[in-house]
């Protein structure tokens, strides 16, 4: 499959994706949302957040790329138990493997950024930046009222503020669309046991396979609306949406919109993991058909032996057969 091909295939199936996606993102929302609100124990809600956090995401990644695979046809019904199976392997051998993996590149490159490009482009205001970000993901007010001046100063000057953003979440999108570029297959492959009838895929089925269509997809889906948002909406309200506010004079409608989005975006790297495991599992049967099947087609070889018998006696009036008798008066003619 061309690339372009493989891109328009899954923006083309991303809404029937996310329509099967969306029974499972309500119920997991409900049940987090209603587990909160009816505690205010707060060892229960780290223990609720953390297990929705892990198994809870391990479950909704599961719940994704089925729906990716069940658009185009290329799984069954999943069981629950296939589910108590797979859930633990996605979570433990990918998604934990990906999370190491983009925390330590995410370190080595702010070392990198940090010593670089910001130190001279936008001398402090990394430290800045993240003071507030850290304030607003907090959502204490008193740790909001704290940081205004530092808000004022981006509305003021916004330039520096966008290239920090920019370059911050455009290094974490890379990392992580690195991750579904390499582990895109395996993970589809992976949610296609949860059957009754598995076809036991293992861990690394699929591994890299169509690493540079999965990744600029996911870039396209995921990080090219985060770069519009940063470059031009305000910059209070790019914060104001960690915490819910849309006090910063942008329409409630955008905010809604960006955040439908965002729950939908998702889907489209569902359906491009599920249209690479399609094509990864198509090559491997045609290689084991081919494996399988005699090297010389006999039926075939048979009709070109008889083609050839007949090409020799075209034109022939009938066999020639020896006979002794025949040939022995024959003789005894010329003899005479």
């Amino acid at each position: 499959m061309s690339f372009f091909t493989f891109i328009l295939r899954a923006y083309a199936l991303s809404p029937f994706v996310f329509l099967r996606y969306l029974p499972a993102l309500i119920t997991f929302g409900l049940i987090l949302v209603g587990i909160i609100l009816s505690t205010d124990n707060i060892w229960v809600i780290g223990l609720v957040g953390f297990v929705m956090g892990t198994f809870g995401a391990a479950f909704m990644v599961l719940n994704g790329i089925r729906a990716g695979l069940g658009t185009i046809g290329a799984t069954d019904a999943g069981t629950a138990e296939g589910y108590m199976h797979v859930i633990p392997r996605l979570l433990f051998a990918h998604l934990l493997l990906q999370f190491i993996f983009a925390m330590a590149m995410a370190g080595i490159a702010y070392l990198i950024v940090d010593a670089t490009l910001l130190s001279t482009a936008a001398p402090g205001v990394f430290a800045e930046y993240r003071e507030v970000f850290g304030a607003y993901q907090s959502g204490k007010a008193s740790a909001i009222a704290n940081v205004e001046p530092l808000i004022a100063g981006f509305e003021s000057d916004p330039g520096p503020f966008r290239l920090v953003a920019l370059v911050v979440n455009g290094g974490l999108y890379v990392i992580f669309a690195i991750c579904v570029g390499v582990f895109g297959v395996p993970m589809a492959a992976l949610s296609a046991n949860a059957v009754q009838y598995t076809p036991r895929n293992d861990l690394i089925y699929g591994l890299g396979r169509y690493f540079p269509h999965q990744f600029v997809l996911y870039l396209l889906a995921m990080a090219l609306p985060v770069i519009l948002i940063t470059m031009l909406l305000p910059v209070r309200y790019q914060f104001d949406m960690l915490i819910g506010v849309t006090s910063s004079g942008v329409s409630p409608v955008i905010s809604i919109a960006i955040g439908i989005y965002f729950l939908y975006a998702p889907c489209i790297s569902y359906a491009g993991m599920a249209i690479g495991y399609e094509q990864v599992r198509g090559r491997v049967m045609q290689a084991r058909q081919a494996e399988s099947r005699p090297q010389f087609d006999m039926v075939a070889e048979r009709e070109n032996l008889s083609s050839l018998r007949k090409q020799r006696t075209a034109g022939r009036t009938g066999a020639n057969v020896y006979d002794p008798l025949a040939e022995a008066r024959a003789r005894r003619q010329r003899d005479e």
